[in-house]
């Protein structure tokens, strides 16, 4: 061969085996070979595959992670993988920094075997580290000297790799596409489960114990000092927490240091109970800021009961007779019920509205007549999303009424209502509204007795300000009213004369508009006799009365002696009953005064 031939041919070779390094660079290392592989990961990654054995097999395991610190000799893994088994829950096998081989300062190597039964596995790898705040990558510097981060740059050497020991590949069967609902815990005894959650969501369930049972408890979450991402169990009339997910009675679950596992068994008597869990917008399932737990599927809580058949859903709607039906409610609507409570009972309210964080639109609420005290309202936190829209809401509450005068009711803006849906529509259209249950299956309707409904409308296409709501029973209150001034609008001032016998003791309701620089709707009363004022609504003597901040409320009693008063009642040219320029308090129509005579 001559030099000329020669010297092609070299070139030849030399351009071949560029055109082999440029490929190597740009595809990277071909991928190793096994029954199950995880390679090519990325930093802030979590990876996940799942395989099955039909019968028992020794497994080959070899994997490459990093150590957090290539100084320490203590340091903990910051990238790592382990195995789960799918139907225990449990680790089979997991890097150990303890027996992991250190290459280059920070490169963790593990080879290993693993002795695995049949069933089912799930195969992670995470490359977060342990901290939430080592979201940035590094210099060369910082590799050289060792930044806490440095890790990060070994990304193209990590990997997990399962074979069959002696070449029995066939043993592991590889499984693909799995939807998020299968990685979660599935006991045979299952009664619910949230897992896997996302960030911010909340989940409950309302159930019914019929005998005495095990309820068995599995819950991954989020807590430190607070409890960010967890769940509890509760009595629903008396609302006492039977359990709760803490610091102190969860243990490490594994990746960062706040997240925490529950897994125990409660003994629970017959009853009504409402299971609830949690999420924050920090971390969650499949957004992760630092090493997840080893069940990350199992973020959230399932519940398990022995017997399964002492344990049933609790729908009101489908299983109790209604007390008091408020719904199909359109716009500019508030509709009202009063009943009266003869023994003692327990209640439940079902409402389904329209609510956001930042106010109500379409919303109930249930007040005491008797000491117009608010016994519940509907609101955003308590509620939950209904339909695909997150301002229909619904919310299940629970109540235990002792024997007295009570109102319900639902109003409704000008918008987004029953058979107008402006923004999608809830899950049960037809219950836009609320609706009271008894809780038990058979409660005498002498318990509960109806004294009437009324349907209100809240303004006409010319904003006329609706006709004041009728007055309450106020007959049936324990005591008497002697004076009434409710429902006032805009604009209006009024009066009304009552006149006492005897030295007397006396509740005052009154609801109005006053702020830290002035009053603009409010009352008093006039000694008649002597021009004195012996009793005024101020800032100081109230309190928020619900809705805007200005809106304010005085409920209390005094003494006065015989003589004859006036009560008066003023109101300014905005923010008033019919007509609230911003958000309304929680007992609109009593915008006024009431005065009840108390026996001494």
């Amino acid at each position: 061969m001559n030099h000329k031939k020669f010297v092609r041919f070299e070139l030849i070779v030399l351009a071949v085996v560029t055109l082999l390094l440029a490929y190597r660079v740009m595809h990277g290392p071909p991928e190793p070979k096994g029954a199950v592989v995880l390679a090519d990961i990325d930093v802030e990654s979590i990876h996940h595959t799942a395989f099955s054995l039909d019968r028992a097999g020794l497994i080959t395991i070899d994997a490459v992670g990093s150590f957090e610190s290539a100084n320490k000799a203590d340091s903990v893994l910051a990238a790592y993988g382990w195995i789960l088994d799918r139907r225990r829950r449990d680790v089979v096998w997991r890097m150990d920094p303890f027996t992991a081989t250190r290459e280059h300062g920070r490169v963790a190597s593990v080879r290993d075997t693993v002795e695995l039964g049949p069933g089912t596995y799930d195969v992670y790898f995470t490359s977060y580290g342990n901290r939430s705040n080592a979201h940035f990558r590094f210099s060369f510097l910082d590799r050289l000297f060792g930044h806490e981060s440095a890790w990060r740059s070994d990304e193209d050497k990590w990997k997990l790799i399962l074979r069959g020991t002696d070449g029995e590949n066939e043993l592991i069967e590889r499984l693909h596409d799995e939807p998020d609902e299968v990685l979660a815990p599935q006991p045979s005894d299952l009664v619910w489960s949230t897992a896997p959650m996302r960030g911010r969501q909340s989940r409950e369930y309302v159930f019914q114990v019929s005998e005495p049972t095990q309820l068995s408890l599995y819950a991954v979450g989020e807590i430190d000092d607070d409890q960010m991402d967890y769940g509890w169990i509760e009595e629903v009339v008396s609302g006492r927490r039977i359990w709760e997910m803490t610091l102190d009675n969860t243990m490490y679950a594994g990746g960062w240091s706040v997240n925490r596992a529950f897994r125990d068994t409660l003994h629970i008597r017959p009853g009504i109970y409402r299971s609830y869990y949690e999420t924050d917008p920090l971390q969650s399932w499949k957004d992760w800021v630092a090493n997840p737990p080893f069940d990350p599927a199992a973020w959230g809580v399932t519940l398990s009961a022995n017997p399964i058949s002492a344990v049933s859903p609790f729908d009101p709607l489908s299983s109790r007779t209604p007390i008091v039906e408020l719904t199909r409610v359109g716009d500019d609507e508030r509709r009202l019920a009063q009943f009266r409570v003869n023994q003692p009972v327990q209640l439940a309210a079902y409402a389904v509205g329209e609510l956001a964080e930042s106010g109500r639109y379409d919303w109930a609420w249930l007040r005491n007549n008797d000491t117009q005290e608010s016994i519940w309202e509907m609101t955003h936190e308590n509620s939950r999303q209904s339909g695909d829209d997150n301002s229909n809401r619904a919310e299940l509450a629970f109540f235990r009424l002792e024997p007295g005068t009570y109102s319900i009711g639902y109003e409704t803006d000008d918008s987004h209502s029953f058979d107008s849906w402006r923004h999608g529509r809830p899950d049960h259209p037809d219950r836009w509204g609320v609706t009271l249950y008894p809780v038990e299956e058979q409660v005498d309707s002498s318990v509960v007795e109806v004294l009437d409904y009324e349907q209100i409308s809240l303004g006409d296409d010319e904003g006329i300000p609706a006709p004041p709501a009728p007055p309450m029973h106020v007959s049936e209150l324990p005591g008497s009213t002697i004076a009434m001034i409710s429902s006032i609008g805009n604009e209006q001032r009024q009066s009304t004369a009552f006149t006492l016998d005897e030295p007397s003791r006396i509740h005052v309701l009154a609801v109005g508009e006053i702020s830290i620089s002035g009053r603009y709707d409010y009352g008093w009363i006039e000694n008649a006799d002597t021009g004195e004022i012996v009793w005024e609504m101020t800032w100081q003597n109230t309190e928020p009365a619900g809705g805007a901040d200005r809106n304010r409320r005085y409920n209390g009693t005094l003494t006065l002696e015989p003589g004859n008063y006036v009560v008066h009642y003023n109101s300014d040219f905005s923010h008033a009953y019919g007509d609230f320029g911003d958000e309304p308090p929680f007992d609109p129509e009593n915008w006024g005064v009431r005065i009840s005579k108390l026996p001494l």
